[in-house]
């Protein structure tokens, strides 16, 4: 019988775990220096021969404003021709969930084809579902007009570093469900594999400016032979619904002369979409969604939590089929409150993904040890935020 075992990666199985990696997904090879310090590996192994590779990307995720996580993307799952239907690709995430949870929040992944086998696969391992994208194409950009953008290579973004995030931060107030924009994360994107397995044919910057002030950027990823551009990132000072519009109408120009089509990844939550409608973006069906299985449960949840000192005499236990745990430990005498669900909505509800009063009306949370009144105190310490999709985050 074949001897199967599972382990983090180590610097040594770079070369190997790339040639496994190479061997699934063909038509994306990567090389081993394409790999930095913020990736790591669960490998598979059958008698000391590596079968199996899941590449993980650490990465700081808002899950609300001002709250983030520490996380493990996911990525380029993949198990070599042979020893598919052997179990290996679950047994690499409890191998993962186990060395990753000392210091790791959540397991995460981009997973589109809901109908997929690779899909199903990330639901039977304890993923759920918690944002949904879908692309946006504008297939015949408006005439042509003296445009007024300015086209670098997307690197001298770097150089403009503090007004991106200013920017940035203006036009996405109050949402999540973005990697962490801060100082070096634009360093850190750029870097990652995922634009040598995308193959853009060219990176832009792309920004409307006021002398030496950048009112507006796109990040632009450009494929020549299929005569597409595609959005990655995009922000304008002030959230302002006139700039998005202009943003948008230079960039349909810059498409209209290379004679190429725009493909906008967002989503339905995207601030610049009435702009984007209005110069003729056509919706496509969803697509990429957002999934995660939470691995230190307490820990998000002490993150999450806005409960207020009212409260602070709460005993209150979020419970699963699965398990349970304490959130709060109370005091003597104070109410003793527990809140059932499945863990479906425990992962949303603790990744503030579910409105708590409308869970309650539809009995997906259950409660007792409280009556309305207290129910409704506690609704208000979870948050439920609005979560946004940029191309630029996907791995």
């Amino acid at each position: 019988m074949p001897n199967y075992t599972f382990r983090q990666m180590t610097d040594e199985d770079v070369p190997e775990m790339t040639r496994v990696r190479n061997s699934v997904f063909s038509a994306h090879p990567l090389k081993p220096e394409d790999w930095n310090k913020d990736e790591t590996c669960v490998l598979a192994f059958e008698d000391n021969k590596m079968v199996g590779a899941i590449p993980l990307d650490m990465r700081e995720f808002l899950i609300a404003p001002g709250v983030s996580i520490r996380t493990a993307f996911e990525n380029s799952v993949g198990v070599v021709d042979g020893m598919r239907g052997k179990g290996l690709g679950t047994k690499m995430i409890e191998c993962a969930a186990e060395f990753l949870e000392p210091d790791c929040h959540a397991l995460f992944v981009y997973r589109g084809g809901e109908t997929s086998a690779a899909y199903r696969f990330y639901r039977k391992t304890g993923h759920v579902d918690l944002h949904f994208t879908r692309s946006f194409a504008l297939s015949s950009p408006p005439s042509l007009s003296d445009g007024r953008i300015v086209l670098e290579e997307m690197d001298k973004c770097l150089e403009h570093e503090s007004q991106l995030l200013k920017l940035f931060n203006e036009s996405y107030p109050g949402m999540a469900g973005f990697r962490k924009r801060e100082p070096g994360f634009w360093q850190v994107a750029l870097d990652c594999h995922i634009f040598r397995e995308m193959a853009y044919d060219d990176l832009l910057f792309a920004t409307l400016r006021s002398g030496e002030t950048i009112d507006a950027y796109a990040l632009l990823g450009c494929y020549e032979e299929a005569a597409k551009i595609v959005i990655q990132e995009m922000a304008v000072a002030g959230g302002d619904a006139g700039l998005w519009e202009k943003l948008l109408w230079e960039v349909a120009n810059v498409a209209k002369r290379r004679g190429s089509t725009v493909s906008l990844p967002t989503s339905d939550t995207a601030p610049c979409l009435p702009a984007a409608l209005k110069l003729g973006f056509k919706p496509g069906p969803r697509g990429l969604i957002i999934l995660a299985r939470i691995l230190r449960h307490k820990d998000v949840f002490d993150r999450i939590w806005q409960g207020d000192r009212s409260l602070a005499d709460l005993k209150l236990t979020l419970w699963t089929p699965e398990f349970q745990f304490v959130a709060l430990d109370g005091k003597p005498g104070g109410p003793d409150v527990t809140l059932e669900m499945k863990n479906e909505t425990m992962t949303r509800l603790l990744l503030a993904r579910a409105d708590f009063q409308a869970a309650l009306a539809e009995e997906r949370i259950t409660a007792y040890g409280a009556d309305a009144a207290l129910l409704a105190h506690i609704g208000r310490g979870f948050p439920f935020c609005k979560w946004i999709y940029h191309h630029l985050d996907n791995i």
